[in-house]
């Protein structure tokens, strides 16, 4: 019975140094994974823009509605200290937004056949977050930073339905007809999720920081901001 109790004291001690080790190795892998290295992504998204309201001295109009459209792109992850990292990338988008009947005319909003912008162009995130390894295939990070938009184009598309024998269609640029800005600057945040090592999920918010008009004198300003779906993959 003595070496019985012996054997099983040993054997509860070497388990409880076995637990705690395991315990203290998992809690450095999940905030400072030594494994951690440089990685290209790619990344897929589903876009939601969610345009403020123009503010004007005599109130506040709403202009545009929301609208989605899709983007591709890469990214580049880098390790800095610990399980912090910056990511910057380079993404080309297509985003559609409606134009509020309203705002064009006093006339019923089912007269309008099409009423949209169509816009495409360029994002330069710069992301700095902090991921925590739950497994060595599975973690989430959460990240924030700014993001430029470079528009490329803006183009409004306006067309009736056939009202007594006529027919009215428009089109033209934005960023000439309505004094609209190409460049722009917002804020991201978000949270995302990688498993299997290389596959990913996230879920970001675009705010956006910039007046998007030009003409100053009327004190007007436009702001945008958006919400993007990502999947991605890590090479």
């Amino acid at each position: 019975h003595y070496k019985n109790i012996l054997a099983m004291k040993k054997f509860l001690i070497t388990a409880a140094a076995a637990l705690a080790a395991i315990g203290a190795s998992a809690q450095s892998y999940l905030l400072n994974n030594p494994s951690n290295t440089s990685y290209f992504g790619i990344r897929a998204s589903y876009d939601m823009t969610c345009p403020g309201k123009m503010k004007t001295d005599l109130g506040k109009t709403k202009v545009l509605g929301i609208g989605s459209g899709a983007s591709l792109g890469i990214v580049y992850n880098q390790p800095l200290v610990a399980n912090l990292y910056i990511e910057p990338g380079v993404t080309f988008y297509y985003h559609t937004e409606s134009i509020e009947p309203e705002y064009l005319s006093s006339i019923a909003k089912k007269t309008f056949q099409n009423r949209s912008l169509r816009k495409f162009g360029a994002e330069v995130p710069v992301m700095f977050g902090y991921h925590f390894d739950f497994t060595p295939s599975v973690s989430l990070s959460v990240m924030t930073g700014p993001v430029l938009n470079v528009g490329i184009s803006n183009d409004y598309y306006i067309t009736t339905k056939e009202v007594a024998g006529h027919k009215f269609h428009t089109s033209g640029t934005m960023y000439n007809d309505y004094g609209m800005n190409r460049v722009g600057c917002d804020w991201r945040f978000g949270a995302g999720l990688t498993f299997s090592g290389t596959y990913y999920v996230a879920v970001t918010g675009d705010v956006g920081m910039c007046n998007m008009l030009k003409d100053n004198n009327a004190n007007a300003s436009l702001r945008e901001n958006g919400v993007k779906f990502t999947l991605g993959y890590n090479f």
